[in-house]
Parts: structure tokens; C-alpha cells; sequence
């Protein structure tokens, strides 16, 4: 198994679901937010770790090289954090799938489970959405989420593809953010005593990561 991000949020998790389960697992990082999210496994005998980047073709070739699937999850991910740098963000969300899904083709490899989100959809009256609901992406973020949803379905050619639109996640990770709203209100919660809300009137779809994690991998590993 290959995990591009495999030390992050949701793919730490994932990293030690795999190992705990015997694979073989090669993760494709550059560990921008540190290595502490795979601390404790780092030297497992199962485990390849390749310090490296998404967008650069030789160290996206050197990981799929031998592997059997992949998942594609690391990305700049969040509105804020691609408003920083629209032509990086671009370059890491998008372009970077291009090569991914090129890598996979060359090495015939049999899955590639990509992470999408569900703000492919933007703001909707409805409050169920599906597989056929329309989308409307209105961040740079949701839209190069569909501009690699998109190159992924159209161009692999030996590549079984699986795109997960995960919904906004949450909880505790060993690689932890806080940048995320439920982890935001508990931190505030915990250090103010107090959480504060602005509206009220608004929903969206939450899931603790060790739960989009599992996700992963189930789709990535049964048949």
C-alpha cells in the first residue's frame, strides 16, 4: 500500500490500520507539519518512508514502483490554506494528481482510492446529496477537487478508481490539527470555559477521522 500524506491528519490513522493488519505500507510525505504523526511506528519493519513530494514525478514514481494500490491523500486542504497561494495550491491539488494517476497507469496498479470532499457540492437547499447530485464548487479548494475527480475517472486505464468525498472530519489524530471547526469550539471549550457560536441556522456533515480513515480502508482492501 502506498499513502501519499500517509503522516497526517486522517492518514496516520490509516498508516497504523494497515501495519496493524500485516501490509506493507510506503508513505509519500514531506512531513510539512512535522513527523510526529507517525512517531512510534517509524521504525516498523513494515513501513517505507519516503520524504518526498506529490508534484515532483521522480518521487511520485519511486513510490508507486512495486506497490499494489494507492491512496491519495495528501493535499493543501481547507479554503484558508489555499487562499494563501492559489498557483501552489493548484500545483499540489491538481497537477499532482495528473502524475499520480500516470505513475499508477505506467505500473499497472490495481486500485487508486483518492481523497475528495464533499464541498464539491457548495452550499445546496437539499439536505441529502448523493453520488448524482449536482455539484457547485464555489472555494479554490472544491474546485480542484473536481478538477482531479475529473482527470482521475477520464484517464485511468488500468486503474480501478475510488474517490471518497469525505464529509468535514474531526477528532483526535496523532499528526492533530486545530484548524478544524468541532476541534476549534473543543479547544475554546476546554481553554476559555465557554464555546461561542456565530448563527446557528447552518449544517454541515462531520466525520471523526479515525472513521474516514477506516473508510480507506475497507474500500482499499476488500474486493
Amino acid at each position: 500500500i502506498l499513502l501519499t500524506g500517509g503522516a497526517g491528519y486522517i492518514g496516520s490513522h490509516l498508516t497504523r490500520m494497515y501495519l496493524d493488519e500485516g501490509y506493507k505500507v510506503t508513505i509519500l510525505d514531506n512531513f510539512t507539519y512535522g513527523s510526529k504523526g507517525i512517531e512510534g511506528i517509524k521504525n516498523h519493519e513494515n513501513l517505507t518512508v519516503i520524504n518526498g513530494d506529490i508534484a515532483n514525478i521522480r518521487d511520485v514514481t519511486s513510490a508507486v514502483k512495486g506497490v499494489n494500490n494507492v491512496i491519495a491523500l495528501a493535499a493543501i486542504v481547507g479554503d484558508p490554506a489555499c487562499g494563501l497561494n492559489a498557483e501552489e495550491t493548484l500545483n499540489l491539488n491538481y497537477e499532482s494528481t495528473k502524475l499520480i494517476v500516470e505513475a499508477c497507469d505506467f505500473y499497472g496498479i490495481d486500485r487508486l482510492v483518492f481523497a475528495s470532499s464533499c464541498s464539491v457540492y457548495g452550499a445546496s437547499d437539499n439536505k441529502i446529496l448523493n453520488e448524482t447530485s449536482p455539484i457547485n464548487p464555489v472555494s479554490l479548494y472544491a474546485r480542484t477537487r473536481v478538477f482531479s475527480e475529473d482527470y482521475i475517472l477520464n484517464n485511468c486505464r488500468n486503474v480501478q478508481p475510488i474517490i471518497l468525498r469525505l464529509a468535514t472530519v474531526f477528532g483526535y489524530s496523532p499528526r492533530q490539527r486545530y484548524d478544524l471547526v468541532i476541534n476549534t469550539l473543543t479547544a475554546h471549550g476546554i481553554i476559555n470555559g465557554k464555546i461561542n457560536i456565530t448563527g446557528g441556522s447552518q449544517w454541515r456533515p462531520f466525520i471523526h477521522c479515525k472513521d474516514a480513515a477506516k473508510a480507506f480502508f475497507q474500500v482499499s482492501t476488500e474486493p
